[in-house]
Parts: structure tokens; C-alpha cells; sequence
């Protein structure tokens, strides 16, 4: 603990006066001029929690040492107490989180040993503090490291039920149980990967300034402090109401992968360059898991070009049993089969259509799949050579294949009856990461560009789960050549 900033102490001092409560009534707020050593504090306040725990947590805090270890202290204490729940609402602009914090916080809360009592929210909207309510009786603010104070400060309110019950009100009904204020982890993280790839098309300058702005919102936005009673808590809803989003989150899956050629999101990726003029991948249009449907429908948001490569890769799981019939000029490429997982591969050359297309089934079957846009593909014949192999508990690998022409763009298509964010398969450095889905029934897709013909290497995705899979390797020829110099 120490000396809390002094436009800080005013700032509390202005709040409880607002608040009607005098310094002399009020219960004497402890002060750390560091938020990793609130959060020690609050590890202790934790142990002895036994209902619920309310935090509210700000992006650019999420994947800090510290937070980390409080995650971890949470949920060992949730293990203990079975009838305890833990909410987390995280209020960060989705554009600022990352791949690796939305896969910490989906392993947390599918673990199988908490029984779904740690339920993580998130809110997009530029804020820079943090809150913590332990079962209604202390509360915490916190504010993270900034230019200012780089180890940032945090107040905790011990034994203050009066202001904890009012903090835990507003949070749980005018957050949690107020419809389309907060939303799912899954939502949001398939609204992070659209903002991604828009962000791609837009432009990496574009990127950048809209990256910058976002910064000037939270440097304009920022709360430096809250305290206990009613008219804080209407301050807070004051505050907030300004930067809810209208309409609600993205619903529509339709994201434009060449984002991974762009944004240049690892050192990789100049490494996979299309230095070949290669066939190159443009956009794609998913449709998620349906549950027992004889149908699966794809719709393009964006009018195409003709004589584009468009890939289908439709995931069914009941084995080789189901019937398939696929729209008019869709050619396949391969059907494989392991025990329950089916991935079904097809290839027409042509214009998106405005209308959707639609593969049906002879009787009911789960479904999912993905449609990829290539442009620079073979006008003709553009599908060059393919493999597969099936496995069953093992996640076995694509097997290799041998192109007869230079240049090929190699495409690897993983499908899965199982997933799970905490065992992720490890996915090839030297390959480019096209599509990663790890809903209930992960696949993934990957690509490369081969310089040479000849044979390409297997592709493993080594991971600690047990999967019933289908991995394929497939060719795409290229339309023209590099010039000669």
C-alpha cells in the first residue's frame, strides 16, 4: 500500500460527498498504488467467499500476471465451494482482445469441474477500471497501468455491504439480466474474428487510425474513481448508457479470411507469401452447427467475379450414412469418413451467386461447413491432387500429396466430432491459419504455397484431445505463371 495520486483522492472525496456519506461514517477504503498488489489483497478476501463473485474486468488487464493469478485463485475456490458462482463481465472494445485471452477465458469456463459456475460476459465499450464484489460485503475498484501512473492503483471497500449490494444490483440487473447489454464469450469472439477481417479490407493504414481512435476514446472515457451509494451507482449507469452499442452484436458469419495474408498476425506469414501468383484466398461465408437438419444453406454477402474457385467443405456427423446431394455445377472432390465425422469436399468455378446454395441430406444429421473464394485459381481443371485420412481417438495427420505443377496453393481441411479450447491442437508455424473453429465440433482449415511440383509434407496438428477425424490435403492449380525476367 501507499499514497494514492492526489487527483485520485479528490476524485473519491467529491464521490462520497456526492454520495451523501461523510468521511467520518464511511468505512476507511484501503489504497494500493499498484493494481497487482489489490489484487493480492483481494486473493485473501476470496478465501473466505462462499456465494458469489462479481468481477468486471478491463481489457487491457484480461492477460496480466496478475489477473492471471487471480483467475486461477477463483477458480480453486469454486472447486471448494459447489454452491458458489462467479460472474466476470469483461468491458473492453472487442477489437482490442486477442486470440490467446479468448482462449484462456473459454478453457476457465468449460471446465468440466466447475459445473458451469464461472460465466464469463463481455460488454464492447472503451473503459479503463475494473470492480470486484465478494458475496455482497466488500468491493474493490481498480485502474490499470497507463503512461501516468504505470503501476496503476486500486481501493478496497472491506466489510461495506451497503455499497457492495448496490455495485452487485447494477451489475446483475442492469447488465447481466438486461437483454442485449451483455454478450456471450462465443458471441464475441466470432465478432472479434469479423472485426479482424474487416479490419483486413479496410486496409492495414485504416487499421491503424481506427487502432489510435479507440486509444483516444479510452484516454476520454476513463473513470479514475467510484465509491459507495446510490447516486454512484446511477453515476455508473449514466456513464456506461453512452457507450453501449445500438443493435445489438454480429450474428451473421460471413468473414473475408485474406486477413491472414494482410495483417501479417505472426512473422509467418511472409514466409507463406503468394510469391508463386499462386492461386490467392479472398473471402468465405460459414454456416455454423445445425442440430438434426436435412439441409445446409450458404449465403454470399457480397456479389463475386466470374470465373472465381469456390471450395465447400461440408462437415456431417453419422458416419457414410447419410445421402448427399449437392447444387447444380458443384464437383466433388473427396468424401472421406472416420467413425462419426464426414467431410465432404467440392469445387465449381464461377460468380457467387445472390441466391443461396444448398447441400440436402436424405435423412436428418448434424451439419456444418464453410464455403472459401479464391481468386487467380486454373480456369479449367483447377483442382490439382488431394489425400485424406481418417482416424478415430487419434488426430492423425493429412497425408502428403505429389503435384505434378508449380506453384500449387495447398490446402489442409481438418474436421472433427469434438472441441474444446484448452486442448487445442498445435497448428504448423509454417502455415497459414484460414479458418480456426472450436465450437462443440472443431475443424480448421490451413494453406501454403509450394514453390516446385513435387511432394508436399504431412500436416499434424498434434493435441491432447481424443477426436473422431477426417484430415485432407488438395491442390489448387494456379492460372498463370510468374513472368520470366
Amino acid at each position: 500500500m501507499g499514497v494514492l495520486p492526489k487527483q485520485w483522492i479528490k476524485w473519491v472525496a467529491v464521490l462520497l460527498g456526492v454520495a451523501g456519506e461523510s468521511r467520518e461514517s464511511a468505512s476507511a477504503p484501503e489504497i494500493f498504488t499498484s493494481s497487482e498488489d489489490g489484487l493480492h489483497t483481494m486473493s485473501s478476501l476470496l478465501r473466505d467467499t462462499n456465494q458469489e463473485t462479481l468481477a468486471v474486468v478491463h481489457g487491457n488487464f484480461v492477460m496480466s500476471e496478475g489477473a492471471m493469478a487471480f483467475a486461477r485463485e477463483s477458480v480453486s475456490r469454486l472447486r471448494v465451494e459447489k454452491q458458489m458462482h462467479g460472474y466476470v463481465i469483461i468491458v473492453a472494445r472487442i477489437a482490442d482482445l486477442s486470440e490467446e485471452s479468448f482462449q484462456r477465458c473459454f478453457a476457465i469456463e468449460r471446465d468440466p469441474s466447475l459445473e458451469g459456475r464461472l460465466h464469463y460476459r463481455v460488454i464492447d465499450s472503451a473503459v479503463s477500471f475494473g470492480c470486484n464484489v465478494f458475496d455482497q460485503k466488500h468491493w474493490e475498484l481498480d485502474f490499470p497501468p497507463n503512461p501516468a501512473e504505470p503501476k496503476g492503483a486500486a481501493i478496497l471497500f472491506r466489510n461495506h455491504p451497503e455499497g457492495a449490494r448496490l455495485i452487485a444490483s447494477f451489475i446483475h440487473h442492469q447488465w447481466l439480466e438486461k437483454p442485449g447489454v451483455t454478450m456471450s464469450l462465443s458471441d464475441a469472439y466470432e465478432k472479434w474474428k469479423a472485426i479482424q477481417a474487416s479490419a483486413a479490407f479496410a486496409g492495414i493504414e485504416a487499421g491503424t487510425k481506427d487502432r489510435g481512435q479507440s486509444e483516444q476514446s479510452r484516454r476520454r472515457n476513463r473513470i479514475i474513481a467510484m465509491a459507495a451509494g446510490a447516486i454512484i451507482v446511477t453515476a455508473i449507469v449514466v456513464a456506461f448508457a453512452a457507450w453501449q452499442l445500438p443493435g445489438g452484436m454480429i450474428t451473421k458469419k460471413s468473414l473475408m479470411a485474406s486477413a491472414d495474408f494482410l495483417l501479417g498476425r505472426s512473422s509467418l506469414r511472409r514466409e507463406t507469401q503468394n510469391s508463386v501468383n499462386g492461386a490467392n484466398l479472398v473471402g468465405l461465408t460459414q454456416t455454423p452447427m445445425s442440430k438434426m437438419v436435412t439441409s445446409l444453406s450458404f449465403r454470399f454477402d457480397h456479389p463475386g467475379r466470374p470465373g472465381q474457385l469456390l471450395i465447400a467443405d461440408v462437415m456431417t456427423y453419422q458416419g457414410k450414412v447419410p445421402v448427399i446431394e449437392a447444387p447444380a455445377r458443384w464437383k466433388l472432390i473427396r468424401d472421406d469418413s472416420s467413425a462419426s465425422t464426414r467431410q465432404s469436399l467440392y469445387a465449381y468455378v464461377g460468380e457467387p451467386s445472390e441466391q443461396p446454395v444448398t447441400w440436402k441430406f436424405n435423412q436428418p444429421v448434424e451439419a456444418q461447413g464453410v464455403i472459401l473464394i479464391l481468386d487467380g485459381a486454373a480456369a479449367s481443371d483447377p483442382i490439382g491432387e488431394s489425400s485424406a485420412g481418417a482416424s478415430s481417438d487419434d488426430l492423425g495427420p493429412a497425408p502428403a500429396v505429389i503435384t505434378a505443377d508449380d506453384g500449387d496453393f495447398i490446402m489442409v481441411f481438418f474436421a472433427t466430432d469434438f472441441g474444446e479450447p484448452g486442448l487445442s491442437p498445435r497448428l504448423p508455424d509454417d502455415m497459414i491459419e484460414i479458418v480456426k473453429e472450436s465450437g462443440s465440433h472443431a475443424y480448421w482449415i490451413l494453406g501454403s504455397y509450394q514453390t516446385k511440383r513435387g511432394k508436399t509434407a504431412a500436416v499434424d496438428c498434434p493435441s491432447g484431445q481424443l477426436y473422431n477425424a477426417v484430415a485432407a490435403q488438395v491442390a489448387i492449380k494456379r492460372r498463370y505463371a510468374p513472368a520470366r525476367r
